[in-house]
């Protein structure tokens, strides 16, 4: 072989290395940022069932109770069964039309 040809080998032997560190160096980037974006999730879930206990509940009690019980939503639910409107319903239990609807949905999602 001549010196140009090993010239060129070695040339290349070197750009093949060069690649391949890069091609580390990525990979353990990307394997770095994937513990990062699993921690974020995981910290985002965390503060997504704190807020959602958060509305649920408050230290007092305060807010609007709901006039729906799991009782009257069953009671309503049977009536719905039976073949009587919504209208009917609200009539008889005292309540809207959309509460009534929404005590014929409640469970389902």
């Amino acid at each position: 072989m001549d010196k140009y040809a090993n010239w060129q080998r070695s040339e290349l032997l070197c750009e093949i290395e060069n690649f391949r560190k890069l091609i580390k160096k990525r990979s353990d980037e990307n394997i770095r940022f994937q513990k990062i974006i699993k921690e974020r999730d995981d910290e985002i879930t965390l503060l997504r069932a704190e807020v959602a206990l958060l509305r649920k509940k408050n230290n007092r009690g305060a807010g609007r109770k709901s006039k729906l019980t799991d009782a009257l939503c069953a009671e309503i639910k049977k009536m719905r069964t039976d073949g009587m409107t919504f209208q009917a319903i609200a009539d008889k239990v005292g309540l809207s039309i959309s509460v009534v609807h929404k005590a014929t949905t409640r469970g389902i999602e």
